[in-house]
């Protein structure tokens, strides 16, 4: 129903509706689209449009178009994308417009201006509309994002009661495209990191202080199936005998302390004629830098690597694995092969300085304390 004449609580009630909606849309973008068609039936709108607008350059910006209603019709989003969007006189005042603020064309251009424009005259005319709101909803480094909703031809401008409603609502629609966009990110960042996780054959695993099982890749996995040294019981990870069960336990404790108390250790289980040979897990805490690390909101928790006779010596497998930059795994594979801090400096043509530097941040990243457990660890890797 239209919003004319509302009494203030009625309006509020309304707009209490729709930012429900909208902060259930930053998981669900099926709800996203539905606070934004409710808040297009409100306004009697004939269309909305959220666009991501890419900031390289205010005279050429292209522009990444998410339609979240039937109208305008995509091939038309395409025509405006490709002959309207450089000419569109709204982009400029609307890009002078904060994140926040929102900007009503008919407080802006005169109706002999819009007559005129080639945007109002031609491209939103043939599909039945004209008038536009638009409110900038996030201000980025390399794009910002703006929704817009458009009238139909024959329609009055927007009156009071529709302007008080836009700016009842135009807090809660930016904050929650803000978290839409931040949960996104982190979903691709972690969704890429999973699948490369998944791809090595080393056994990786993440729990938490109580040994609640977080992530396993595939071959993580592999060894819990075997259920011969290690389970995954209830999503708790066990070990085979109480002895190494008591060990596990402690050094999983000690790599989810907070801060630098964290620290890594070992767990080894000796071979048996029932089990097979030794096995061997390096627990280490998660650093922040890792790909597993957004999704486990700041808790502590530790990196589980099994020991593996497979020759995983690449640079990407390290880096993936551990959560290390390119450089950091190239100086950890170096000592594990039994060259010194001064031979890396001299491979990587840098200081002695530097090369200090990244030893430091190595041992910070993996929860060692000195060269001689990142050896170890690395060995997990290359030497089974």
């Amino acid at each position: 129903m239209p919003s004319w004449n509302i009494p203030p609580s009625v309006q509020t009630t309304i707009a209490d509706q729709i930012t429900a909606l909208l902060y259930d849309g930053i998981l669900e973008p099926a709800q996203w689209a539905k606070g934004l068609r409710r808040i297009q039936a409100q306004l009697e709108c004939a269309a909305f449009h959220h666009l991501d607008i890419s900031s390289l350059g205010k005279s050429a910006r292209s522009v990444a178009v998410s339609l979240q209603d039937t109208e305008p019709p995509s091939k038309k989003v395409l025509e405006f994308e490709r002959h309207y969007m450089p000419q569109d006189i709204r982009v400029p005042a609307m890009w002078a417009t904060l994140e926040g603020g929102v900007w009503w064309d008919q407080e802006h251009f005169s109706d002999s201006t819009i007559r005129r424009a080639p945007i109002y005259a031609e491209f939103p005319a043939s599909m039945g509309i004209q008038q536009t709101v638009c409110i900038p909803l996030r201000d980025g480094a390399a794009s910002r994002d703006f929704v817009g909703f458009m009238r139909h031809l024959d329609q009055k401008p927007f009156d009071r009661d529709e302007q008080a409603l836009v700016g009842l609502l135009v807090p809660h629609m930016v904050r929650a495209n803000k978290l839409r966009y931040r949960a996104s990110q982190l979903a691709v960042q972690a969704g890429l990191g999973a699948a490369a996780l998944d791809a090595l054959p080393q056994a990786l695993a993440v729990v938490d202080a109580g040994l609640r099982v977080r992530y396993a890749n595939a071959a993580a996995e592999h060894v819990f199936a075997g259920r011969a040294r290690f389970t995954s019981c209830q999503g708790v990870l066990h070990a085979s005998d109480p002895e190494s069960q008591r060990l596990l336990e402690h050094r999983v404790a000690e790599a989810c302390r907070v801060g630098d108390f964290a620290r890594a250790g070992i767990v080894r289980i000796a071979a048996s004629e029932h089990l097979g040979g030794e096995c061997s897990v390096h627990i280490l805490p998660l650093r922040a830098s890792h790909p597993l690390a957004t999704a486990l909101h700041a808790v502590p928790h530790a990196l589980l690597v099994w020991s593996s006779t497979l020759a995983v010596k690449t640079v990407e497998h390290i880096c993936t694995a551990l959560g290390l930059t390119e450089t950091e795994a190239r100086l950890a594979l170096m000592l594990a092969q039994g060259r010194t801090v001064k031979d890396f400096a001299q491979a990587q043509g840098c200081s002695w300085h530097t090369a200090r530097t990244h030893a430091k941040n190595l041992l910070t990243k993996t929860g060692c304390h000195r060269q001689a457990e990142i050896v170890q660890l690395l060995q997990a890797f290359t030497w089974g």
